[in-house]
């Protein structure tokens, strides 16, 4: 308005300002939300993406570690026992070896885990530039085989008017990815299995899934119901 000297008031021109200078903050204000949301994105695709490398190479290794030899009959023991002149024949060959059944010493997954989870940053590292060029400044596998990571991303103001005060707007977020042990877990070979072909069964509250030796190197084992089984939860 203009007062009786045809000037415009103070009270207008402040007012004018006041909601320019809204406008400009609520613009900025809007680019650094989207900055936020884009590097919180980053952050929880780089955590799953090394969660999901670092729980299938955990679990091959793991399996890869399962010890077992031949089951042998009892009554061999009692052989060693006897007189060197009293000991029967021994005629057996490898064939009769590899058809007897599986005797298997239980290795745990839990010290597999580092290893693992430190091998899988470079999947972490990708995934956060994947998304709009985020870059990974910290990577912490812990304990409860969790892994953490902090992802940066900085972007040039979109509106002209921003760019003159506020230049580039940055922004950086965390993010926690965890393989979760399935409650219950127990493995047992198969009945019926020999020392040449033998299936390892796992069985927990989350499923069932299986992996194959020969003698006791791992053949093939069950991915998807393995994954199915040790299921990632994100945590921020």
């Amino acid at each position: 308005m203009r007062g009786e000297s045809g000037q415009v008031s103070i009270a207008v021109v402040l007012t004018s300002l006041a909601v320019i200078g809204a406008a400009f903050a609520f613009t900025v204000l809007a680019e650094a939300v989207d900055v936020r949301s884009s590097t919180q994105k980053g952050a929880d695709s780089a955590a799953t993406a090394a969660a999901e490398q670092a729980r299938d190479q955990w679990i091959e290794t793991w399996l890869r570690a399962q010890k077992a030899s031949p089951k042998k009959d009892p009554r061999e023991d009692i052989d060693e026992d006897l007189p060197e002149g009293e000991k029967p024949k021994d005629d057996k060959d490898e064939k009769d070896e590899d058809k007897l059944p599986v005797e298997h010493f239980y290795s745990p997954p839990e010290p597999f885990w580092a290893g693992a989870a430190i091998a899988a940053q470079p999947a972490a590292a990708a995934y956060a530039q994947k998304n709009d060029g985020g870059i990974l400044t910290k990577y912490v596998p812990s304990g409860g085989n969790r892994i953490t990571v902090d992802v940066f991303r900085a972007k040039d103001t979109k509106s002209p008017q921003g760019k003159k005060y506020v230049p580039a707007i940055a922004g950086d977020s965390t993010a926690t990815a965890q393989v979760v042990t399935p409650p219950g877990l127990f493995c047992a070979p198969l009945p019926h299995g020999t020392w040449e072909s033998w299936t390892l069964e796992c069985i927990s509250a989350k499923g069932t899934a299986s992996a194959h030796y020969a003698k006791g190197v791992l053949v093939t084992w069950d991915k998807p119901a393995f994954r199915k089984m040790y299921t990632i939860r994100l945590d921020r």
